[in-house]
Formats: C-alpha cells, structure tokens, sequence
C-alpha cells in the first residue's frame, strides 16, 4: 500500500518532467526504496487526525519533488 501512495507521488514528478508513462512505470520501479519510504511517511501521517490528513498530501508531493530534483540518473528528465 505504501509503495503504491509513494508512486502515485512519484508521478507527479515524472509528469513534469514529460516522461511517457512507460518511462515513469521505469524509474519509479526501479526506485522502489525511495516510493515505499515516501507512501509511509504520508501513510503515518494519517494516524494524526486533522492535522496529518491535511499535511500529509503536500508533504508528500513536496518529499518526491526535492527526491528527485538532484538525481543524476533521471532518464529522459532534463
């Protein structure tokens, strides 16, 4: 579940960058810590009422853009 949560991330970044959707399924799949880690921390977020289920979404949009902003290895994002 959680890795689903981070790649749902994930993607919004991918989108960005115009990578097709066979190139984002690529990268992401081939970063699989770093979705997983990303659908957790916005999971556990979500055990704080309020709080957490407002903060939790743009946290986690925030923690795959600055993840994937410095990456060498973006294939097709320039």
């Amino acid at each position: 579940e959680c890795y689903y949560y981070g790649f749902s991330m994930l993607d919004y970044s991918c989108e960005r960058h115009r990578l097709s959707p066979g190139e984002s399924i690529a990268f992401i799949s081939k970063h699989k810590g770093l979705a997983i880690g990303n659908g957790m921390v916005f999971y556990l977020m979500h055990l704080f009422p309020i709080i957490g289920w407002v903060l939790a979404p743009a946290y986690a949009v925030v923690a795959a853009t600055i993840s994937l902003y410095h990456r060498d290895d973006k294939v097709g994002m320039e």
